[in-house]
């Protein structure tokens, strides 16, 4: 019966280690996040690993070749406690699959392939939390232009694409 299990990668080699297994045709799943770094006082979106050196497997104890999984390049060994690697609940890895979705729609810059101008949008920047505007365009570092309607006036405005959500 199949089951995930947790494999530790070798120091900085966990996409490679992903890659490795998927051409053996495993299932793996190595969540990857979308988080907002700063770097000479710009925000940029970039994506990491959640667990940085861990990959998740799902494989059947009795039928599958544990050897060559880890003698597979970017592998260390299987995560165990004592002699034997531990099964991970598969509701465990659902939810983890399920957040992750979650924040991916909500604040990644994937959000720039759905932007287009006229699309109404929601600021969510101190004291701006919750005003709806018209996106505009993009402009450079991550930001965009929007329209926002001030005592009646439309008024240009650029902020982080960050702040921004779809309505």
């Amino acid at each position: 019966m199949k089951a995930w299990y947790l494999l530790r990668c070798k120091s900085r080699q966990d996409e490679r280690a992903e890659i490795n297994l998927i051409n053996q045709n495993y299932d793996v799943f190595r969540p990857i996040a979308c988080v907002s770094k700063s770097r000479g006082g710009f925000s940029k979106e970039a994506y990491e690993p959640l667990f940085p050196g861990y990959i998740f497997i799902y494989l059947d104890p009795s039928n599958d070749n544990w050897a060559r999984i880890r003698s597979t390049r970017g592998v260390n060994d299987f995560v165990r406690f004592a002699t034997l690697p531990p099964k991970v609940d598969t509701s465990v890895v659902k939810e983890i699959q399920e957040r992750l979705t979650l924040i991916q729609e909500r604040w990644c810059v994937d959000l720039r392939r759905h932007l287009t101008p006229g699309d109404r949008i929601k600021v969510n920047i101190e004291g701006l939390q919750s005003i709806e505007a018209v996106f505009s365009s993009y402009s450079p570092e991550e930001r965009v232009n929007i329209l926002i309607n001030v005592l009646g006036r439309l008024s240009n405005l650029e902020v982080e694409l960050k702040y921004i959500e779809l309505v």
